[in-house]
């Protein structure tokens, strides 16, 4: 091949340098690329296989013990109520108030035209309800009378701390109006739990 050029010989481009590689050297360097791709392929499939055997071997594992779990957080909610009611209990005990005289001083401190439907105590929380009639249109007022009473009494305070008026309903039966109301006190206000 004969190459013509007609620039200066200072402006003239170099020539590119080519190294000759034996055949023989690009053979075995080809086959060292090829067996690396297929050694780090076959290493890749091990690792993802052992895993794939130990993650089979935990959920296995993992069933076999799932009923003895379930039975031990059943055990535990069990033992979580059992403590909650031993709780009702010592406070109960450690208020010295019976149900019977708080009863009888919630009936001494009813207004007039007031009568309770329910009273709910639990080792949180208390609920008092009940429901008013008068004739004069007045039960709102007989409401806010009870609320009053319960609150001024000391010896309530142990049964009801911070109680408070909840809900109150009004409906009409025949000609009457009723209200219904539900007066409700967080005992945890007063009594935290010790630790």
């Amino acid at each position: 091949m004969i190459e013509i050029n007609l620039l200066p010989e200072g402006s003239r481009g170099k020539r590119a340098v080519r190294l000759a590689l034996p055949g023989d050297y690009l053979k075995k360097s080809i086959f060292v690329l090829i067996a690396l791709i297929v050694v780090t392929h076959i290493l890749i499939q091990i690792f993802i296989t052992v895993n794939a055997l130990r993650l089979a071997s935990s959920v296995r594992r993992l069933a076999a013990i799932r009923p003895q779990k379930q039975l031990v957080d059943k055990m535990k909610s069990e033992v979580q109520s059992y403590k909650a009611m031993r709780d009702l209990f010592s406070r109960a005990g450690a208020q010295r108030m019976p149900v019977a005289p708080a009863l009888n001083l919630i009936s001494d401190v009813l207004p007039e035209g007031v009568w309770l439907t329910g009273l709910s105590l639990s080792a949180r929380a208390g609920e008092l309800s009940g429901a008013c009639v008068s004739a004069e249109g007045g039960e709102i007022t007989q409401v806010g009378k009870l609320l009053n009473a319960l609150k001024q009494e000391p010896a309530l305070k142990i049964v009801f701390p911070e109680l408070e008026l909840s809900s109150v309903k009004r409906r009409k039966l025949g000609q009457s109006e009723i209200v219904e109301f539900v007066m409700s006190a967080n005992k945890q206000a007063k009594n935290p739990k010790k630790k």
